[in-house]
């Protein structure tokens, strides 16, 4: 059998073509476009949620309004024809789908004027940790670009990697410590004590008192005599809570003090002479030098008395995760940090509301135009289908030119966004000129290629709880798949991998969806739409799993491939679906749901989820949050199946009869509504089923 074309959709498969070549090139890029100009991880997470949230004006808008605008521009009931570009509901949809290609381009390549936020080296001001009697408190350099301290709400938790204490004076900057040999052989002691008290340190007068008059020998003998009695450092949390006392011995490596920290103190800060910043810790602390030694401690310069203190140096106060001072380094911005995050916000905002708007309306073309379905399907899937070839092939590409000339011309992943903004106004082009697409809006019957009408569709689609059943399923499979795929290139980068292995993930889950689209059709029909949903969520296992168990960015090649059955075919299905159950005049409408649902609502959902595991966790924490996300999808999964096998399925599912016979459809084509003995209804047939006979 020789199979046909239909040469008035390959202009409608070359701009889907166009469309997600352009979407490939730019999503696997987002997350890390948006750190290479300089914004921060939590920058990257808060644009990452906010954008789809906003796109969901892009299809809200666009559905029904192509909808409201097609009203009455059908073609005649006589006049089908296999190309009507120049009918003015044909008009409209591609006009719409101009302007967005239009927009969305424009949007997305203003992301390259958005200014490099430069930041010079971060100067790390030096740290101290001082305790007396009294209390503890934290010295800083200030920032001498601005010549202020940090300052927040409430207390900072975190830990404090104390070093090299010793018994000093206090004095403006860091005294000068006494000995500085330490061992690093062993950790810190701790001993738990309600109350320490100086009296109870016991000292060899022997030791403190030489009997040697050489006055050098002297007081080297008093220096090694200080190391006989180490430093203690004791901090509660507060009256009624238990003491803690940790000692600083010679073979003690470092003391880890977790505590929280007040914000500066600022009459100390409006002294226009100090350089430094005071941050007092909370709670009780009591650091005691024992009377006998202040003498052998060193006053301060041009002081009379001394304060005497326990004394520590604070050990990577702003390379440690999770130390308290991690945040607190020194930055000079050449741009101005707010109005580049705005910037950023806005222009992608808008370059996703007309994206998103774009896809709904790409949906709905392919609805329209393969609506001659005398073979009972309209190939929808291989419209999709072709269009991924450009998704697999495009992206790849576009990234070995990114990595030639990217560094040339100093402007980040300039090579993919630009390469995006030209795939999308080729779409433009192809949408505005061609007139053969047959987009003409759904008149009050659907033809098929005799001419005869398959069954009244206004009977199959009053089902307004099921489309909110299906809606809600995809804003589940919206969520695990933008969990995994929104910030899927910061983890491609904290793997150290390359950006060919982030382009990659893309192609292989594209190239195995272009054969199965193909036949999509025939395959939702024989497995049925809620099986493929159900299916969809245990491939999300698989991949969560997968994920759970890397440690090369090259693993994760090997999850994307499953990305066939979690996202194209559920699109397909979720196409199909929606065609069947939405009334014809809310064409545009129905495809707009499951972009809303999948795209928006449910991609903003999984970059919440997504932003918790960004934010300054390791990857371990990743691996924790995927096996979840595993476990999450086996239960969704197992009670969709149980719901649906043995309660709706059955409650709800229309017999398994054959269709109408010949007399039946002939009153029904000349009446256009029921003869009084049969009652048209859904269906819920096998695979061979013609048109009307879907199962789901």
């Amino acid at each position: 059998m020789i199979c046909s074309i239909n040469k008035n959709l390959i202009s409608l498969k070359i701009v889907i073509f166009f469309y997600l070549a352009g979407v490939g090139c730019l999503f696997p890029f987002l997350a890390v476009h948006i750190r290479a100009i300089g914004l921060t991880i939590g920058d990257a997470c808060i644009i990452s949620i906010v954008a789809p949230f906003v796109a969901v004006l892009g299809p809200a808008i666009a559905g029904p309004l192509a909808d409201k605008l097609s009203v009455g521009r059908g073609c005649d009931v006589n006049t089908v024809t296999g190309s009507d570009g120049n009918n003015p509901g044909s008009k409209v949809l591609r006009f719409m789908l101009a302007v967005c290609f239009i927009f969305s381009a424009l949007f997305y390549g203003l992301l390259l004027i958005v200014p490099i936020l430069e930041v010079h080296q971060p100067r790390r001001p030096s740290v101290s940790f001082m305790c007396d009697k009294n209390g503890a408190i934290v010295y800083q350099e200030m920032c001498m670009e601005e010549k202020i301290c940090n300052h927040w709400t409430g207390e900072k938790v975190g830990l404090l990697h104390l070093s090299d204490c010793r018994y000093a004076c206090e004095k403006l900057p860091v005294a000068r410590p006494l000995y500085l040999e330490v061992s690093s052989t062993t950790e810190a002691a701790d001993i738990e004590d309600e109350e320490y008290d100086s009296d109870d340190i016991r000292v060899d007068p022997e030791a403190v008192i030489p009997d040697d008059d050489d006055l050098e020998n002297r007081k080297r003998r008093e220096l090694d005599s200080l190391k006989d009695v180490p430093p203690h450092l004791c901090y509660s949390r507060g009256i009624g809570h238990t003491t803690l006392c940790q000692v600083y011995a010679d073979d003690t490596k470092s003391i880890v003090i977790n505590t929280n920290l007040n914000s500066a103190l600022e009459e100390y800060e409006s002294d226009n002479y100090t350089t430094w910043c005071k941050y007092p810790l909370a709670g009780i602390f009591k650091c005691t030098v024992p009377e006998h030694h202040l003498q052998l401690l060193e006053k301060p310069e041009n002081e009379d008395s001394c304060n005497p203190v326990i004394e520590c140096n604070v050990d990577q106060p702003y390379d440690s995760a999770d130390s308290v001072l991690a945040d607190s380094t020194c930055e000079t911005y050449i741009s101005d940090p707010v109005a580049v995050f705005w910037m950023y916000l806005v222009f992608r905002c808008l370059g996703d509301i007309f994206a998103t708007a774009a896809l709904c309306l790409i949906c709905t073309a392919c609805v329209i135009a393969t609506r001659e379905t005398s073979v009972g399907r309209g190939d929808i899937g291989r419209q999709i289908a072709f269009g991924l070839i450009g998704m697999a092939i495009a992206p790849p590409l576009v990234t070995l030119i990114h990595n030639e000339v990217d560094e040339s011309l100093k402007i980040p992943f300039f090579v993919p966004i630009i390469t995006t903004v030209i795939f999308f106004i080729l779409a433009a082009i192809v949408v505005l000129f061609d007139r053969n697409m047959p987009l003409t809006p759904p008149e009050w019957w659907w033809h098929t290629k005799s001419g005869l009408l398959a069954l009244p569709m206004n009977t199959v689609r009053r089902y307004g709880f099921e489309i909110i059943g299906i809606v809600f399923v995809l804003l589940l499979l919206g969520i695990f798949w933008s969990t995994l795929d929104t910030y899927l290139g910061l983890t491609v980068k904290a793997l150290d991998g390359s950006n060919i292995i982030l382009s990659l993930t893309v192609t292989v889950g594209m190239i195995p969806a272009i054969p199965i689209l193909w036949k999509a059709e025939k395959l939702i029909d024989y497995c049925g739409h809620n099986n493929i949903f159900i299916g969809a969520f245990t491939f999300y296992i698989i991949r969560y799993t997968g994920m759970a168990l890397m440690n090369k960015a090259e693993w994760i090649l090997l999850c994307e491939v499953f990305e066939v059955f979690t996202l194209s075919l559920v699109w397909v299905t979720a196409i199909l679906y929606f065609r069947h159950l939405v009334p014809r005049k809310y064409t545009a409408m129905g495809q707009a749901l499951p972009v809303l649902a999948h795209f928006c609502i449910g991609r903003m959902f999984g970059a919440l989820i997504g932003s918790i595991v960004k934010t300054g966790q390791p990857i371990e924490q990743l691996r924790y949050t995927y096996e979840n996300m595993a476990i999450i999808a086996c239960v969704i999964g197992a009670i969709y199946l149980v719901l649906y096998h043995l309660l709706l399925g059955p409650l709800y599912g229309g017999s398994t009869s054959g269709p109408p016979n010949a007399m039946l459809m002939q009153g029904l084509n000349s009446n256009g509504t029921s003869n009084g003995n049969y009652t048209p209804l859904r269906v819920y047939h096998n695979e061979r089923g013609r048109k009307g006979q879907f199962r789901y």
